[in-house]
């Protein structure tokens, strides 16, 4: 799940309401364990396991260290997941189901050389997440955090690594939502209460927010955060390569809070690329909602009360899930302003016709390859 950024008004009343405390919009825990085979997961496959057909995910779901895992759709090599603070679990286990090849936690900690983390820097458990890089199998990972206007460490090096790219910034989300978002006596409101009342631009912040939804979040990310999603696009481009020039089957994994709202993202311009369908984006982004254990409350429910919702404050509700209608909202806003995903919205971050080709030429060669590499090799 993508974070928003929500503080008390204590919080809020710093440095004129900048906030600084992040919390989830969702906080569903979503089960892992769906990883389709190499190449595309059809609309078929995706509406059988919504009307409750294929194997079923509740029994393992409450063992898994890592949530809401599973291959992109038609991107044989790439896997999105929730966070991954919770593989510091399984690391002591002798049976432990890293040591299963089918699990996640095996593709993460032994297949796996690069991990995109798409969070904020206090999202993250910082000790679990250091000690389970530290101690992974074959070597551990480094850690490289993305600064913007930083060169990113080169993916031919002999390196396992997590890279860090921040996509969900509250300066750059904020600003957004006042410029892009308010009405004229909005602005003026929040004019006033930025001098005088941070804890009422905050509650401003949000109502607005609320009232854009889900997809209005996407807009905001896809609006701010290009140099965020051109990094993480380069960042898989070259370590695919990479792993081609020395025949490795290695594995990158994109990850978030929940993993679906910045992954969904990301994968969703990676899908564009090599031409997916939108139905098939679509759905592959509402397994997210499927995969939700069907018996867990919302964080509205817990902070409100049922379904009791207060004025000034984040209403989870709207943001929890990965509703169809989110992306198809999106892909729809994506093109009214940039005329296409693509070239349209990739050319205006700088993932240019030639980055593209690259793309769609290692991803293509995963497709009709299987590479079986020892352990060792990785």
């Amino acid at each position: 799940v993508c974070s928003c950024w929500e503080g008390s008004s204590e919080s809020a009343k710093t440095k004129g309401g900048m906030l600084r405390l992040p919390v989830l919009l969702c906080a569903a825990l979503l089960p892992s364990v769906l990883a389709f085979p190499s190449g595309r997961a059809s609309i078929l496959q995706m509406t059988q396991l919504r009307a409750g057909a294929g194997p079923s995910t509740d029994d393992r779901s409450s063992n898994s260290a890592v949530q809401n895992f599973r291959q992109a759709a038609s991107l044989p090599g790439i896997y999105r997941c929730a966070s991954t603070d919770g593989l510091v679990k399984v690391l002591d286990a002798v049976d432990g189901p890293f040591r299963c090849s089918a699990n996640p936690e095996h593709i993460l900690l032994n297949r796996a050389g690069l991990i995109l983390d798409l969070r904020s820097q206090s999202e993250r458990d910082e000790a679990s997440a250091r000690c389970w890089m530290e101690r992974a199998p074959n070597g551990g990972f480094i850690v490289e955090d993305f600064e913007r206007g930083s060169a990113l460490i080169d993916a031919s090096q002999e390196m396992r690594r997590v890279l860090r790219i921040d996509v969900l910034s509250p300066s750059r989300l904020f600003n957004h939502l006042t410029t892009q978002w308010m009405s004229p006596s909005q602005k003026a409101l929040a004019a006033m209460y930025y001098a005088i009342d941070g804890g009422k631009l905050h509650e401003l912040r949000m109502d607005v927010l609320n009232e854009k939804g889900l997809a209005g979040l996407y807009e905001a990310i896809i609006s701010t955060s290009g140099e965020e999603l051109q990094a993480g696009l380069i960042a898989i481009t070259e370590y695919l390569e990479a792993c081609e020039a020395k025949g490795v089957d290695g594995a990158c994994a994109v990850h978030c809070v929940q993993g679906k709202d910045r992954t969904g993202l990301l994968i969703m311009l990676c899908q564009s690329m090599i031409g997916v369908s939108d139905d098939d984006i679509i759905a592959d982004y509402h397994l997210s909602d499927t995969l939700r254990k069907r018996d867990e409350g919302s964080a509205a429910a817990d902070q409100f009360g049922g379904k009791v919702k207060r004025k000034g404050k984040l209403d989870r509700s709207v943001f929890s899930g990965a509703p169809m209608e989110a992306m198809i909202e999106t892909l729809a806003w994506i093109r009214d302003q940039y005329g296409s995903i693509n070239p349209g919205y990739l050319d205006s971050i700088g993932f240019d016709q030639s980055w593209r080709d690259r793309f769609v030429d290692v991803v293509s060669k995963r497709s009709s390859a299987s590479v079986d590499v020892p352990l060792s090799k990785l």
